[in-house]
Order: C-alpha cells, then sequence, then structure tokens
C-alpha cells in the first residue's frame, strides 16, 4: 500500500505544472490544500455562488459553484485569479477571523466590520454599526430552542420557500421576515442545551452572512489563509491578517462535551473562598479570593485559570476544565426588594470547623446605591471569612448577588462604640450580570436546577457552589 501511495505522489508531483505556467493550467482541486480549498469555498460563498460548508472537501457542488461563477466549464488557475485576491482583500480588510468556542461551536466572521453589543445580556452579540449583519451565540435549553426556531418558520415570509431540518442534534431554520432581512439558526446540541448561532442579514450583507453561516461548525477549525507554498499563493498578494481581532468571545461555554482538564495541582492550598458555576465551565467568585494567587484550583486539584477579575467591583471569573452539570441561573427578571429574604451560600472557615457548604439567612437590609458605583448591597445574612465569592439567593433560589466583604467590627467600634450585627455586603446583580457581559462570559438563561433554599438547597445547586482554592 505504501509503494502503491509513493508511485500516486510521484505521478502527481511530476504532473505539477510550474509556478510561471500555472496560470495556462486547468483548475485541479487536487493540487490544492485543504486551507486552499477552504478559502476558495469561502470566496465563491460571498459571491452567492457557494451554499456548502467550508469543509475543504472539494466535491461536485464546490466545482459546479466555480463553473457558475467563471460562467463556463473549462476554468484555469489564471480564471481564478481575480476571485483569489478579491476574497483575499475582503478578509484582509475587514478582518475575518475565527470566533467561538473550541468546546462547542466556531464560525468566522468579520470581526474588523463588528461591534459587541453590551446591552445583551442574554447572548453573545456581534452587530455591525448599520444593524445590517448581525450574528448572535446564545445556549439554552430546548423548549426555548424549538420555540425560536418555530417562531421563525411561522413568520417566514418567501419568496424563496422555508428551508429546514432537524435531525442528530442538529436543528437548522431558514427563512425571511416580512421586514426583508433573512434570519438562519443552526442548534447544536450539548448534552442538556443547544448553542445555537443566530444570522440575520439585510441583502445586502448577503455575501458576508453566507460565509458566516457556511463556516459554522462544531468543534475548532482554522482561520483563513493562503499556505505561503500553496499553489494559490501567487494569485493573491498580501499579508494573512491577525488570527484574533478586536472581538473574542467566551473560551469556554455552557456544553456538555468532555474538555481537556489541565493537569491537578498538589500544592497545598494557603486560602479558600466561595464560587459558584453560572454555566457548566465558568465560575464566579470575587477578585480578592483570587488576588495574589500563583494557582487556582477546585478541591480535586483542577486547575483554574482567570477569565476576567475586577478589583474595584471585587468580581472575578475563572473557568475550570472539568465539566459541571450544575450552575445558578443569572437570570434578572425579578429585581431584588428591600427586605425580602436572601440566603447566602458558601464554605465558611474552610478546615477550621469543618469544610462542608453552610447556607444561613437573612433580608436584603439595602439596596445598591447607583451613586456608589460598585453596586453594593447589604444583607444581614451572616458570613464569615471563606463566604465571599458565593451566591446570594432569593426564596425562589436565583442570584440576586455575590458576597464580597462583611462589616469591619474594630472600625465600627471605635466609631460608634458598638459592634456591628449582621452588616455583611455582596455585590448586586445587575452589576454582576454586566460584569459577565464585558468578560464574554455566557450565561444560559435557565439554571441547571433550582428550587427553595427555605425548604433545603437542591442537590443541584448544592453542586454548583463550590470552594474555589488559592495556592
Amino acid at each position: 500500500m505504501r509503494c502503491f501511495l509513493a508511485v500516486i505522489l510521484f505521478v502527481l508531483a511530476a504532473s505539477l505544472p510550474a509556478r510561471a505556467d500555472l496560470r495556462a493550467a486547468e483548475f485541479d482541486a487536487r493540487l490544492l490544500t485543504v486551507g486552499e480549498k477552504r478559502f476558495l469555498q469561502a470566496a465563491l460563498a460571498f459571491d452567492g455562488k457557494y451554499r456548502g460548508l467550508l469543509d475543504g472537501a472539494w466535491g461536485a457542488g464546490s466545482q459546479q459553484a466555480l463553473e457558475d461563477w467563471a460562467g463556463r466549464r473549462f476554468v484555469t488557475f489564471g480564471d481564478v485569479a481575480p476571485l483569489v485576491a478579491g476574497f483575499d482583500g475582503e478578509r484582509r480588510r475587514n478582518g475575518w477571523a475565527r470566533l467561538g468556542s473550541d468546546d462547542s461551536v466556531t464560525f468566522l466572521a468579520p470581526v474588523l466590520r463588528l461591534d459587541l453589543d453590551e446591552s445583551d445580556r442574554d447572548s453573545v452579540t456581534l452587530r455591525s454599526p448599520d444593524d445590517s449583519l448581525l450574528v448572535r451565540v446564545l445556549f439554552d435549553a430546548a423548549a426555548r430552542t424549538n420555540a425560536m426556531h418555530d417562531w421563525l418558520a411561522s413568520n417566514h415570509a418567501g419568496p424563496e420557500r422555508l428551508y429546514w431540518t432537524d435531525r442528530d442534534g442538529r436543528r437548522v431554520t431558514a427563512g425571511r421576515l416580512d421586514t426583508g432581512r433573512s434570519v438562519y439558526l443552526r442548534s447544536e446540541r450539548f448534552g442538556r442545551l443547544f448553542a445555537t448561532v443566530v444570522v440575520q442579514f439585510e441583502p445586502r450583507m448577503t455575501g458576508a452572512a453566507q460565509v458566516v453561516i457556511a463556516s459554522i461548525a462544531r468543534g475548532p477549525q482554522d482561520d483563513l489563509a493562503l499556505p505561503a507554498r500553496g499553489a494559490l499563493a501567487g494569485l493573491a498578494a498580501g499579508a494573512s491578517p491577525p488570527a484574533g481581532g478586536r472581538i473574542t468571545l467566551p473560551p469556554a461555554a455552557a456544553t456538555g462535551k468532555q474538555a481537556a482538564v489541565p493537569a491537578p495541582t498538589a500544592e497545598p492550598a494557603r486560602g479558600s473562598g466561595t464560587g459558584f458555576y453560572v454555566n457548566n465551565t465558568d465560575i464566579v467568585t470575587a477578585a480578592h479570593v483570587i488576588d495574589g494567587c500563583r494557582v487556582l484550583s477546585l478541591t480535586d486539584g483542577t486547575t483554574l485559570t482567570v477569565v476576567a477579575s475586577d478589583i474595584r467591583l471585587d468580581l472575578a471569573v475563572v473557568t475550570s476544565g472539568r465539566r459541571s452539570d450544575a450552575w445558578l441561573g443569572i437570570d434578572g427578571g425579578t429585581a431584588p426588594r428591600l427586605g425580602e429574604s436572601v440566603f447566602a451560600v458558601g464554605y465558611p472557615l474552610r478546615g477550621l470547623y469543618g469544610s462542608g457548604l453552610t447556607v444561613t439567612g437573612g433580608n436584603l437590609s439595602t439596596l445598591p446605591d447607583p451613586a456608589d458605583g460598585r453596586g453594593r448591597m447589604m444583607i444581614s445574612a451572616p458570613v464569615q471569612p471563606g463566604n465571599s465569592g458565593g451566591p446570594v439567593l432569593n426564596r425562589a433560589g436565583v442570584v440576586v448577588g455575590v458576597v464580597v466583604s462583611r462589616a469591619d467590627d474594630i472600625f465600627v467600634l471605635r466609631q460608634s462604640g458598638a459592634l456591628p450585627q449582621n452588616m455583611n455586603f455582596a455585590v448586586g446583580l445587575d452589576t454582576l450580570r454586566g460584569f459577565l457581559v464585558r468578560a464574554r462570559v455566557v450565561m444560559p438563561s435557565v439554571a441547571s436546577e433550582t428550587g427553595r433554599p427555605e425548604d433545603g438547597l437542591t442537590d443541584g445547586v448544592q453542586a454548583a457552589v463550590v470552594p474555589v482554592l488559592c495556592h
């Protein structure tokens, strides 16, 4: 078999035209690398001729698209030159780059042409300044995901027929609204959640939208590039654009897929706090819990990586290579009310009086002061060192804050002559959500499991709250 393959490769190599003669040679996709074929597929998609995937598999559909673009069946490499050069200019000008999470879905987007919409708190939304192109990524349960697809199907206005498919854990719906905007939905199942990419676009943005749509894939993919030594290298001038751009998406999203796990740390912890999963990889805690730590870990030794930290707000988010089946919802549907019952959940004084999860109850004593800028609210639920970073839940089991501090006993005693009674502080919900949006952290609209804390914490809530160890 090896000898047979060697003969084939020798024959192909011998048949390659010299670079000087390449433009006159008939186009032959067998002379291209997978990356070059993906590049050509993207160029044809941008030109409106190709509707397949950017997979580098050059079949009959890709060849027909090329011939349709050229307007004839006999196509030379020279004929392809303006197509390659034109899209390479588009790629460099608008910064086409790979976005998404390798653990769920990735796609290509013109990142220099899009802005991150920080007002969208339920998803990661990128939109052009004139709103002619919108790309949104969200994670939701099956019921809400199906409702999106059903909505598009019922609001499709044509003139093309509605496109839809639903198989193998993937649902795709594509249609056009009566406003003239086209909408494409692709949802991929990961465990109990679906990762959905939504592409909405005006007719004038069809080319760019088709490249985004064709590039959507489960897991990692390469950026578009022209290999320096490839057969198409001489057909387009200019250097490759940066692999990144000014927009990045969450490094870990809410999926059920097991990712590579960092090597556990065996170093003893010098301190600890509390954190809670907000999707099945990302953990919210207090910034002072992780400040100055050389290594962060869970109790099983799994290393944690810092995604974002804000000392002024005293908030941080870290990500874990180990997937959690439980997380807490950051809903925000109901505004916290002064005096309502709240519950602080965490791991106080860990190692001194045991290491189990504790729950204390109290009231929301003060609401955040807009003039403060840090979103602090006061709670009467007792907290101790180690509670920092833990969630504050309301009676419905929804997160309304993050524990960050307690009143300084000595300071209050010196100032007032009395010891403070249950004066503890948490960062409020709006500030938390704004921090997570800026950190590009995906927040599923539903928790993995909820319950009334006053009736006892459910297994899901207990599993979602974890000690964060500082080494």
